[in-house]
């Protein structure tokens, strides 16, 4: 695909699938960036440029590693310890893996001219006092604070979108409040702004 082309993914996927259909490698229907192939219980996810591969023989590895390499120059790390930016520690022994981004959330800090806040900060979004007893129980009050202007609504869209990555990769405790974000991000006031400023524990917990 061509870098800045609105079509390029599309373009590179239809391009993809020419190239393996031919050594029997198909997407998987209704499983976006999944391909499997036809005989052998090979499977690939693919995002981008970069192919997680399961595999359960060298030959079957070599194989679809043969078919890219006639028309793409790749690299492989055989240890499957990176993938879309995340380093991946497997530990076998234990059964389990350990998913992180070094650098990731410093870097994002960085470019948005985040100021660290005094205190450090342990929840990604306040923390609402149950009410225990025969008390009513009110609904939220409607925000009735400023909108925000362009220049700080894009900011807000910016942040929101480099974290909801990052949470669904390496750290899902703070997809409940950058979800509740998402869903005023549209038309953002001062009190979705102090949200935010809430994911300011990224900043106490950057790995």
């Amino acid at each position: 695909g061509m870098y800045g082309l609105k079509q390029a993914a599309k373009l590179a996927r239809e391009q993809l699938k020419t190239i393996l259909a031919p050594h029997g490698y198909h997407p998987i229907a209704n499983t976006v960036g999944m391909w499997h192939h036809e005989s052998s219980p090979t499977k690939f996810c693919l995002c981008f440029n970069d192919f997680s591969i399961k595999y359960h023989s060298q030959p079957d590895a070599e194989h679809l590693i043969d078919a890219l390499r006639q028309h793409y120059k790749i690299t492989i790390n055989w240890k499957g310890t990176a993938h879309c930016r995340m380093n991946i520690d497997w530990n076998y022994h234990h059964c389990h893996v350990d998913i992180s981004m070094p650098g990731y959330i410093p870097k994002l800090l960085s470019r948005l001219d985040h100021k660290q806040s005094i205190r450090p900060v342990h929840a990604p979004h306040k923390w609402n006092t149950p009410v225990y007893g025969r008390h009513h129980q009110y609904g939220t009050p409607e925000d009735t604070s400023e909108k925000l202007n362009t220049k700080k609504t894009t900011q807000l869209q910016s942040i929101v979108g480099s974290l909801l990555y990052y949470a669904r990769a390496v750290d899902p405790s703070m997809l409940a409040a950058l979800n509740e974000i998402s869903i005023l991000q549209a038309n953002p006031t001062v009190k979705t702004w102090e949200k935010v400023q809430m994911l300011d524990h990224v900043h106490t917990h950057q790995n």
